[in-house]
């Protein structure tokens, strides 16, 4: 009976120790991936920004071959008339 009791007890340290072990393990599992996707989100944004830039950029590359190409050709239109 003696063995049992002292089993018993036994076993329940090292279940309370498991579970404690777990809880602090799955709080710094958390922790990592939540560390983890802050700085994913963060490079991220910073990707989205440098794309948007490179897009404002060509817009106004656009805009400015357009605008020569109209001058060209009111000017050729100019002549022959």
């Amino acid at each position: 009976m003696e063995k049992f009791a002292i089993g018993l007890v036994m076993g329940g340290l090292v279940g309370a120790l498991l579970v404690a072990n777990n809880h602090k393990m799955r709080a710094l599992v958390k922790k990592a991936q939540d560390e983890t996707q802050a700085k994913l989100d963060a490079f991220m944004d910073e990707k989205i920004r440098m794309m948007e830039k490179g897009a404002e950029k060509a817009a106004e590359k656009a805009e400015e071959i357009v605008d020569e190409a109209k001058e060209k050709i009111s000017k050729k239109t100019k002549k022959n008339a």
